[in-house]
């Protein structure tokens, strides 16, 4: 089965593939993903592999937003998590957009030695990941029926679904990796997160909109501020500025349930 006829299959397959309309502050529902899941609904290839082909060039697909300092960010992104993880680490990337460019550069590299690598997202910017990613690399897609504690033995990385994050329960220990997606969240889903990371007793590498009330410097959306979602529990190891000029109330935090 070639790239195309797999993605359809994952789509057409999952009976959640439009919940991401109402999710993440309905950020899917911005033009360019709208053509996405209309292509996608075609279920034909060619409309598919046209999109594949192009979609980096377009700033809301490719996840650049025309931001002069995207590349920079997220290759200090990847040298965060690489320097924050042993053998032992299964990294779990939440919002990772659609060309997971963060995981990209950790599996590329040779100073990484992370166990596994996954990436939680909405279904349709995961779907681009899963095209982007499987050129270069050995990932799995998650469905209902699989046992993500197992498909960790044999995939160094894998696409879950934020629609199965539950299954993320059964991961102790691991280690989270967020870059301003929790700022776009509903507070249900920055609180079901943040469950999950302090249940499983796991560390968070956090880069978000820590206080105030305006709009992210990236895709110009209006954040939730970080912090007042923090658990108490959750102990503060390190705060930094970014590395990157952001506006005012962004942070770098690493914290430990």
């Amino acid at each position: 089965m070639n790239i195309e006829s797999k993605i359809l299959s994952l789509y057409h397959e999952d009976d959640y593939r439009d919940d991401d309309y109402q999710r993440w502050n309905g950020s899917i529902a911005a033009q360019p993903f709208t053509d996405w899941k209309q292509v996608l609904s075609t279920k034909d290839e060619s409309q598919v592999n046209e999109l594949l082909a192009h979609h980096h060039e377009d700033p809301v697909l490719s996840c650049t937003y025309d931001h002069e300092w995207n590349t920079t960010r997220w290759w200090y992104g990847s040298n965060l998590v690489i320097n924050q993880t042993s053998d032992t680490d299964v990294v779990v990337e939440i919002g990772p957009g659609s060309h997971a460019t963060v995981a990209g550069h950790v599996l590329q590299s040779k100073y990484s030695t992370v166990k596994c690598y996954i990436l939680c997202d909405l279904v349709s910017p995961l779907l681009l990941a899963y095209y982007n990613l499987s050129k270069d690399h050995d990932v799995h897609y998650v469905t209902p029926g699989d046992n993500l504690e197992t498909l960790i033995t044999q995939h160094k990385c894998i696409l879950l679904p934020h629609h199965l994050s539950n299954k993320l329960y059964t991961l102790s220990g691991a280690v989270y990796y967020n870059s301003y997606s929790f700022s776009e969240m509903s507070e249900d889903e920055i609180h079901h997160y943040m469950d999950i990371i302090m249940t499983t007793r796991s560390r968070l590498l956090s880069e978000n909109y820590m206080t105030g009330n305006g709009a992210c410097h990236l895709c110009g959306v209006k954040y939730r501020a970080l912090n007042s979602y923090l658990p108490k529990q959750l102990n503060i190891l390190a705060r930094f500025k970014p590395p990157t000029p952001t506006n005012v109330g962004s942070e770098v935090i690493i914290a430990q349930s």
